[in-house]
């Protein structure tokens, strides 16, 4: 009988090296989708469901994919890792 993995099909070694805390590296990869999460927010920019502040998202991620793209994902801190939200 062949049992499937409760993770996404990785080993567990695999997934205690991806936990929380410790970013992978993968900067090519999360430079892709941050942009092209950027990209379908974007389309929010007119009409923005719930009072979302769809540009200030938009310009977030693309702020963040540059500042990954020009020193790397080692190199953020957990301050660059929050969307940043505007109130009233």
């Amino acid at each position: 009988m062949r049992y499937s993995r409760p993770h996404g099909g990785r080993h567990r070694s695999q997934n205690a090296r991806c936990g929380k805390g410790s970013p992978r590296g993968n900067a090519r990869g999360a430079i892709a989708l941050l942009r092209r999460g950027a990209a379908a927010v974007a389309d929010y920019e007119g009409e923005p469901p719930d009072g979302l502040d769809a540009a200030a998202v938009v310009t977030g991620a693309r702020e963040l994919a540059e500042q990954i793209d020009k020193t790397g994902v080692a190199a953020l801190t957990e301050h660059d890792l929050r969307l940043r939200l505007a109130t009233g």
